[in-house]
């Protein structure tokens, strides 16, 4: 069962997937029975540290974006290997795996991960998923 929030964030994505790749450096495929997760970290632009977001999707397609930085490089990648390793003490066999062009919405990318200040401080997701 999904939320309004969730169906709501679906919707857009479905609607807005006239798509800009973003590169995702780092990739963590994460199985646990017949459930497979990913974890992935991209970025807005090709080479540069920051801005940056941990985006967490199941096997049935839904996302969510856990953490994003835009001014602390390394930021993504801490939080990425913690919540693998968040992932493991759950059961979940998490593996690192070489790097992924990532989909991701056009909009939500322009308006997501426009460049600041390095001094911006990172922002941190409130929850983690389930």
């Amino acid at each position: 069962m999904i939320s309004i929030k969730q169906a709501a964030s679906l919707m857009a994505l479905s609607a807005l997937f006239v798509s800009a790749s973003l590169q995702a450096k780092e990739v963590y495929d994460c199985k646990n029975a017949n459930l497979a997760r990913k974890i992935a970290i991209t970025y807005a632009t090709e080479g540069a540290p920051v801005p940056c977001q941990v985006v967490y999707t199941k096997e049935d397609g839904t996302t969510q974006d856990l953490w994003n930085a835009q001014g602390e490089a390394g930021y993504c990648e801490q939080k990425a290997d913690e919540f693998a390793e968040k992932q493991r003490g759950w059961g979940w066999d998490c593996q690192a795996v070489g790097a992924q062009a990532a989909a991701e919405p056009a909009a939500a990318a322009s308006a997501e991960m426009a460049p600041a200040p390095a001094a911006t401080a990172p922002v941190e997701a409130p929850a983690a998923p389930k």
